[in-house]
């Protein structure tokens, strides 16, 4: 049984992991935050063009869609300008990259297998470390990461073949799998709330656009009513939350398979069933980072072993 103080968390994983990590979650945040807040513009510019237009303030109408229009141009030129997409490809492309290095290296997976020396193989991942920085042109120290920072995932690599297989075990590919089906259900409520949305304002629109014909209203919502429903549809196709969970729950059923497989009782096997195990880990999210941009090629080639 392999005690507590043994077990690896994302606080004992390299710093620049752990940059990297918050620097994914802000920028998305900050990303979806600006989507949503001009979608929100987009929307109550149509309303405020019916309601105005139902007191007869055509003027006030006129000044408040020009200062929407306004907020609206330069919504557009925040999201270009600081492309906040871009830096949460990057930081998550980078963030996984070295995850998967710090592994490799606590269990003596391959490049780092047991045959290498401490020194030897700090030397090697920090090389690793600073080619994946620069590989997206994030600044870094001479060393990367020493021996005191790391040092769980130092004690790991000293420990027998047996703890580090459980280690690995529990706190990587158990891990991994249950985000992933965790992940996969979030995701498939979210897209068919969505999109059951998105089918309910549309139909209020043809309703309201079919009352508006017969008691020939002077205006109708029926603009604002679409405007929001499209919007609803460029959010979910942003998102992609119906793709993701698909790609999450086929990942998952990719490690299972990994897990069920044999041990290997040798160093040599070892390290190589480690790189494979890592692969299956990392081939779902070079599809995603494939599929967002091409800055994939860089770090996938740098955290690999080939």
């Amino acid at each position: 049984m392999v005690s507590s103080a043994a077990i690896i968390e994302s606080a004992d994983l390299p710093l620049l992991f752990r940059v990297s990590d918050d620097d994914a979650v802000k920028f998305q945040k900050r990303h979806f935050l600006m989507l949503i807040f001009f979608s929100l513009i987009v929307v109550a510019g149509q309303f405020t063009t019916f309601i105005l237009a139902n007191i007869n303030a055509a003027q006030l109408s006129r000044d408040l869609q020009f200062a929407l229009t306004v907020i609206e141009f330069l919504s557009l030129i925040s999201i270009w300008a600081y492309q906040r997409d871009k830096k949460w490809y990057e930081s998550r492309a980078l963030a996984e990259s070295i995850k998967t290095l710090a592994w490799r290296f606590a269990v003596c997976g391959e490049p780092f297998n047991q045959g290498l020396d401490d020194k030897s193989a700090f030397e090697l991942l920090n090389n690793r470390l600073r080619e994946l920085a620069e590989s997206l042109l994030r600044p870094v120290s001479a060393n990367v990461e020493d021996s005191t920072s790391l040092h769980k995932l130092l004690q790991l690599r000293h420990r027998s073949l047996e703890v580090r297989q459980e280690i690995y075990k529990r706190c990587r590919l158990n891990v991994q799998l249950a985000w992933y089906r965790r992940k996969a259900q979030i995701f498939t409520r979210k897209s068919r709330g969505l999109m059951g949305l998105i089918v309910i304002t549309a139909l209020i629109a043809v309703v309201l656009s079919f009352v508006s014909i017969v008691f020939q209203w002077h205006s109708s919502p029926t603009s604002a009513i679409g405007a929001m429903s499209l919007a609803l549809l460029g959010y979910l196709q942003t998102r992609r939350y119906g793709t993701d969970a698909e790609v999450y729950r086929f990942t998952s059923f990719e490690i299972e398979k990994v897990i069920e497989q044999n041990t290997p009782s040798t160093e040599t096997e070892w390290c190589l069933w480690v790189d494979d195990a890592e692969e299956a880990l990392s081939r779902e999210h070079v599809a995603w980072q494939a599929s967002h941009s091409g800055i994939f090629r860089k770090t996938a080639e740098t955290s690999g072993v080939k």
